[in-house]
């Protein structure tokens, strides 16, 4: 405009026939905050885009890593080369995860322990938040949990301090994310977890059971909740699911005779 190289967002809101305002690339820190350079960029790129200087306002170039690929959202390679994903859990809080390995293809730095690839992380993460999982557990045992914010029958109350009190005896109290007391121990003091339960399958009776873990018991409350009209909302606040489409569509198993049977009873059909 008139030989400048800088125009005012004034000056350039006159500019006609301009198709977008380009807000080329720059670093992003570990922490996933723009660099001052890109948020100045940013903020004038703004500043055009409300003066009316152009209909859009485009960022370009994609952040890679040091051999070149694309990083995805929540992505990024620290000075160290080693990756890092951020991401929010479904508790709402901010968590990361690091890996000198990109993909699962790449091999693992000289002197550095093989784990997991950082997309590998992100595929189980990703899986856990379709379920409604957290990592960690949420910081809660099952006693503490359901003491809390599970409403319970004083025998059921009852059941799980006598499983506490008769739990053998440990030297150290096995802590995670700061909460103690977990149910079950195995044999190295450690908590257990659904599928060291499957074992109990034959030690109970001599019938044989069919496969019966912790998690398929949680189906069938659930389900038999919902047959027996239970709210939905209540019914999702008791499983702790953040989405009500997880408690109707994956914890519930209705089949034809169920709905059968609610329609018989809705028009009094004996």
């Amino acid at each position: 405009v008139g030989g400048k190289k800088i125009v005012t967002p004034e000056e350039a809101a006159s500019i006609e026939d301009a198709d977008c305002i380009l807000v080329l690339g720059c670093s992003v820190k570990i922490d996933n905050s723009l660099s001052d350079m890109l948020a100045d960029r940013l903020r004038r790129g703004v500043e055009l885009y409300d003066a009316g200087a152009a209909p859009k306002l485009l960022m370009s170039e994609k952040r890679r890593d040091h051999k070149g690929r694309i990083l995805r959202d929540g992505e990024s390679q620290r000075a160290d080369l080693k990756y890092r994903f951020a991401y929010t859990d479904i508790s709402g809080k901010r968590k990361e995860v690091t890996s000198w390995r990109l993909d699962d293809a790449d091999p693992t730095p000289a002197n550095k322990r093989k784990g997991s690839s950082l997309r590998e992380m992100e595929r189980q993460i990703e899986k856990d938040r379709y379920n409604h999982i957290l990592s960690n557990g949420g910081e809660c045992t099952v006693l503490s949990l359901a003491e809390k914010y599970i409403p319970m029958t004083v025998e059921v109350a009852d059941c799980f301090r006598r499983i506490i009190n008769r739990r053998k005896r440990v030297r150290t109290e096995p802590v995670i994310g700061g909460r103690v007391g977990f149910l079950f121990l195995d044999k190295n003091s450690k908590p257990t977890v659904a599928q060291h339960r499957e074992k109990y399958n034959n030690d109970i009776g001599r019938l044989p059971l069919p496969v019966i873990t912790p998690h398929i018991c949680r189906h069938t409350f659930c389900t038999n909740m919902a047959k027996n009209g239970m709210n939905p909302k209540m019914l999702q606040y008791i499983m702790g699911h953040a989405d009500i489409s997880v408690t109707l569509n994956t914890y519930t198993h209705v089949q034809y005779e169920d709905a059968e049977k609610e329609m018989k009873r809705l028009y009094g059909i004996v």
